[in-house]
């Protein structure tokens, strides 16, 4: 079931008004056509798990958590009996590949990568439970739709 919706990220609506308005430059341009892949991998993601079903889970889309006083964005989460799954989202296009643990496109390497940013958003997960003195399992996986 799903809990919440998915919204278009507030950047992507100002980009998306700014150029409508006004011609963007080449970096704004390439941001706002960047966030519209990341919303369009989104929405696909969406429609895979609309078609495979998901009634015996909770999932909260899009969503952003303040723990241990930093707020994280999460794409999804699946919240089962067995415990809560981390889903990241990335919908790539261009020259794309990994070399040990480091993602590039093209020649530049991705800071923020979709690994390391599961990890950072699981863990935080699990200092919450384990704060809080639950017991869940936390798990995830990133989903790339690569063009």
């Amino acid at each position: 079931m799903f809990i919440t919706e998915r919204k278009l990220p507030e950047e992507l609506l100002y980009n998306r008004a700014l150029n409508y308005r006004a011609s963007l430059d080449k970096d704004s341009y390439d941001r706002k056509n960047s966030l519209e892949r990341g919303f369009t991998g989104e929405q696909k993601y969406d429609e895979i798990l609309d078609q495979t079903g998901h009634q015996n889970m909770y999932i909260f889309r899009d969503i952003y958590l303040n723990i241990g006083g930093s707020i994280t964005q999460y794409d999804a989460l699946l919240i089962t009996e067995s415990g809560i799954a981390v889903n990241e989202i990335k919908n790539f296009t261009g020259e794309n590949r990994v070399e040990g643990s480091s993602w590039y496109t093209g020649n530049y390497i991705l800071p923020d990568d979709a690994p390391s940013q599961l990890r950072r958003g699981a863990g935080k997960l699990m200092r919450l439970r384990q704060k809080l003195g639950y017991d869940f399992a936390v798990t995830g996986k990133y989903k790339d739709y690569l063009k």
